[in-house]
């Protein structure tokens, strides 16, 4: 999964090899191999003088793609994200900037989404509104 500034591999089998690249397309960094029930989390862009961040992270192998089930997993993701993420399965959701970069965690239902919109005011300083099948969400 990609967003702006980061991207988050899961392996359930088999393996895969990653490179860090920098602008120019040479190496940034060592390559790293993930294996099953490995991730990896890569944050920032490569550079010249060095690689992204980044981390890996022991997995499950049943809690890889778990969009698959009907679920999106956030942690402490932003709340720009965490809309993006829900807009591929057919929500439009209007973030102000103010509460974009706010952290959300936790397990969506894909089928449920407009559920967990209406209850983000109860756990973010947020206001949310629906209409016409579009949702905005502002500061409180």
């Amino acid at each position: 999964e990609m967003a702006d500034d980061h991207a988050d591999v899961q392996v359930e089998s088999g393996r895969v090899q990653l490179q860090a690249l920098t602008g120019e397309g040479g190496p940034a960094a060592e390559p790293v191999l993930l294996g099953p029930g490995q991730a990896l989390s890569v944050v920032g862009h490569a550079t010249a003088r060095g690689a992204s961040r980044y981390r890996t992270l022991p997995m499950a192998a049943e809690a890889v793609a778990p969009w698959r089930r009907g679920v999106l997993q956030f942690d402490a993701t932003p709340l720009r994200d965490a809309v993006r993420r829900l807009e591929r399965y057919g929500s439009t959701v209007t973030v102000a900037p103010e509460v974009a970069s706010l952290a959300v965690s936790g397990q969506v239902r894909i089928s449920q989404a407009s559920d967990w919109l209406a209850a983000l005011p109860a756990v973010l300083p947020v206001r949310v509104s629906c209409s016409a099948d579009a949702w905005l969400v502002t500061a409180r």
